[in-house]
């Protein structure tokens, strides 16, 4: 018997306006494009002539997959629609590709029926979102050169884990650069986690933080909602097109970073059944738009392994962010012509987890690196900015007032502060003093524009309940005439 997700956000407590419009008969062009705000807002535009600059289109040569109730093919979007070609050019019955699955020319359904066609509406407009086509009626997806590789997994909004798991490996091992998953449950397993880490090496994982209006640690939700809360897979809150976190989205704190970025998730317009459009809002749809993001920068960057991908992403996004008290603090926001800054800038790469080395390392050689700044002397130490802020302790449960100690975790450019955490009685709230100290000389010589690494040495001051603690972290920092 097949296992069921329990939490779903395609059937989400929460119930969000929608509405279903159609596209005129004779429109040659992107007439409902005006009626798609959230584009403008993330900055869709300016990146697609950035693109048509250079003759690229958003996402060419990339591979989407959607895991979702599959795919309604309309003028829009089937022009767009993966192929298997040893499927397509094979025999009808047999497993041509060997891959364990017949006939399986345009995805893959793991519904008893066997059929990709979505019956519900849910998957063919995260399908639209990010692969609508551009230049012909309707509207345009954010990476409108990428392939949808549909991964049917359920009929309705019932999921079974398995069908999910199963669904992962298929598109990870069938060619996806990028896997889509707008669902989620607060019940994880062994096997989804194992599927997660695996696919991750073949592509980046993208998936929805879920529309309960729920804080990542609350209550039965420990741990966040899977498989967004995974660190293998980019996790997606919604934001409105100001940049304000929704009412309805589930969040983290900023500086757990459970889920990494948001996006707007609010009167989406995208494909629907039997060639409609439908607006609605969640973070369904700030995930399908993550997921086109992602499927851009692998156009772009197609020499980075997955993480590398999810990492540098995660990197550009950190210009524009968000800080809402009631959500958690300060959250990324997904603006696309960060991308194509990054594009521009070779030679910058996104941080990585820290590695211990010397107090200064020299830049790594590339071809044509940036012109070089030139000292004449000693120069004063350079400023290293690392995201930190006063760590507020959450409740720590202790069986006697032992005094506990602090740890300390820097990644991805924040540096978090955690208590250890044991015991049954007594609750406390403690604010900690955390001090950071780093620098690094530039001497005579000349330096390129670009990232070197100094230790730095981190100090939680703890009090009464608290032991304190330090630790030395080497990090990335640019260099700035």
């Amino acid at each position: 018997m097949r296992r069921f997700i329990i939490y779903l956000l395609l059937c989400a407590a929460l119930i969000l306006q929608s509405s279903i419009v159609f596209a005129s008969d004779t429109a040659e062009t992107d007439e409902l494009l005006p009626e798609q705000t959230y584009l403008s807002a993330i900055g869709a535009p300016e990146l697609w002539d950035k693109l048509a600059e250079k003759g690229k289109s958003p996402g060419e040569s990339v591979t989407v997959a959607v895991l979702d109730t599959g795919m309604s093919l309309s003028p829009d979007i089937e022009d767009n629609l993966w192929t298997n070609e040893a499927e397509m050019n094979g025999e009808e019955g047999i497993d041509d590709d060997q891959n364990g699955y017949v006939d399986d020319i345009h995805g893959l359904s793991l519904t008893n029926d066997h059929d990709i066609t979505d019956t519900n509406g849910h998957g063919t407009m995260m399908a639209g979102i990010i692969a609508m086509g551009r230049g012909n009626a309707g509207g345009v997806g954010i990476a409108y050169g990428a392939k949808i590789m549909p991964v049917r997994i359920s009929k309705t909004r019932n999921f079974g884990i398995d069908d999910l798991i199963e669904g992962i490996y298929y598109a990870a091992d069938n060619g996806a650069d990028v896997i889509s998953m707008s669902l989620g449950t607060i019940y994880p397993t062994k096997d989804l986690k194992e599927a997660v880490q695996k696919a991750s090496e073949k592509c980046v994982l993208v998936a929805a933080a879920g529309n309960e209006k729920r804080y990542a640690s609350e209550s039965i939700y420990q741990s966040g909602v899977y498989p967004a809360a995974y660190p293998e897979v980019i996790g997606v809150m919604s934001s409105d097109n100001d940049g304000n976190m929704s009412d309805f989205t589930n969040w983290c704190s900023s500086d757990e970073d459970i889920y990494n970025i948001a996006a707007p998730g609010e009167k989406i317009l995208s494909t629907h059944l039997k060639g409609a459009y439908k607006t609605d809002s969640g973070t369904s749809q700030s995930a399908a738009e993550v997921a086109a993001a992602a499927a851009i920068m692998r156009g772009l960057f197609p020499e980075k392994t997955p993480d590398e991908l999810r990492q540098t992403l995660l990197y550009c996004m950190e210009h524009k962010t968000v800080f809402d008290e009631a959500h958690g603090g300060e959250h990324r926001l997904l603006y696309l012509p960060d991308i194509w800054k990054m594009f521009e800038e070779q030679s910058v790469e996104a941080p990585t987890e820290p590695i211990t080395g010397p107090e200064t390392v020299a830049p790594t050689n590339e071809p044509n690196p940036p012109k070089p700044v030139v000292v004449s002397k000693k120069t004063n130490p350079v400023k290293v900015t690392v995201k930190l802020k006063t760590v507020k302790a959450k409740k720590l449960k202790a069986k006697k007032q032992k005094i506990k100690p602090l740890t300390i975790k820097h990644a991805k450019g924040r540096v978090t502060v955690k208590l250890v955490k044991k015991g049954t009685s007594s609750k406390i709230f403690r604010r900690l003093s955390v001090n950071i100290k780093g620098e690094i000389t530039l001497k005579k010589g000349k330096y390129t524009k670009k990232l070197y690494k100094v230790n730095l040495k981190i100090t939680a001051k703890g009090n009464s309940n608290y032991k304190s603690a330090s630790k030395t972290v080497t990090v990335k920092i640019k260099i700035k005439k």
